[in-house]
């Protein structure tokens, strides 16, 4: 059985295919605007496809599929009778007005759509490993087995805390959002100075930035060799592109910046990247 993964995509969708006994087949998303390709969807959906994986808000890229994507994806969902398994662990981290609608709630995607999410990004408890699935009790028979013989249970005082973090009032949720675009804005603006080629992110908290126009001879290395460089020796931990694809030719010329950071990191690794071309401020 093979399960259709959007890419770039979280390094665990792979491995957890595979140990669920499927075949992952990959369906990337193109630079400059890593939109949605319903074409290229269609076009590696087999007689062996059963499931489609999807992140929304997106890690890397910070896209949020718009409505012409997502009703493309709903409707080849149900045409080849897939299950829909989705990522939403960054609903809450939307910017510009943005809003976030759960695939599930389009007509004819509930019955088959197993909706993950959870706490780690919203409350910024990323340790906790706390999260939720939402799924028709046909597809969460299945998770509860997984589920019940790799955890068992969260702890339950770390339940307790998240039933309080759900029940934040709605201002919690607004000015976390607002807290982060303030720190977008920053990112990007040093991002630019330096000469970045970056996508303003749509939601979550990552940027992909192209470094291909650096005034750096290290501008011409490989994705990996230049995150592995700006680390190292200019203090500034970045993840390359092509950690995120397993399609070949994907990734390249690019690495992936987050920004849940205290505001005085994000300045301190600003001007560190604005050391790169002379530009300090």
């Amino acid at each position: 059985d093979e399960v259709l993964i959007v890419e770039p995509a979280h390094e665990n969708f792979r491995p957890a295919a595979i140990m669920a006994g499927g075949v992952p087949v990959p369906v990337p998303l193109s630079p400059p605007g890593y939109r949605l390709d319903l074409e290229r969807l269609a076009s590696v959906i087999t007689p062996r496809a059963r499931a489609l994986l999807i992140n929304t808000p997106h890690n890397p890229t910070g896209r949020v599929f718009d409505d012409a994507e997502m009703a493309g994806l709903a409707d080849l969902v149900v045409k080849h009778d897939l299950v829909l398994i989705t990522d939403e662990i960054y609903e809450h981290i939307l910017y510009d007005g943005r809003t976030h609608l759960s695939p599930a709630r389009r007509e004819g995607l509930a019955e088959r759509t197993v909706t993950v999410s959870g706490m780690s990004k919203t409350f910024a408890i990323t340790g906790w490993r706390l999260g939720f699935v939402l799924a028709p009790t046909s597809l969460a028979v299945a998770v509860h087995k997984a589920h019940d013989y790799l955890t068992i249970c969260a702890p339950t005082p770390l339940q307790a805390a998240g039933i309080a973090a759900l029940n934040l009032p709605a201002s919690y949720f607004t000015a976390m959002a607002a807290a982060y675009a303030e720190r977008r804005e920053v990112m990007m603006g040093y991002l630019a100075e330096a000469g970045f080629q970056a996508l303003t992110p749509e939601g979550a908290y990552y940027t992909i930035a192209d470094y291909r126009s650096l005034p750096v001879e290290q501008a011409a290395w490989s994705s990996m060799d230049f995150a592995l460089w700006l680390t190292k020796e200019v203090g500034v931990a970045v993840v390359p592109m092509t950690s995120f694809y397993s399609a070949p030719g994907y990734g390249q010329g690019s690495v992936r910046f987050a920004f849940p950071k205290r505001l005085d990191t994000l300045h301190a690794a600003g001007r560190r990247l604005l050391d790169l071309g002379g530009l300090r401020r």
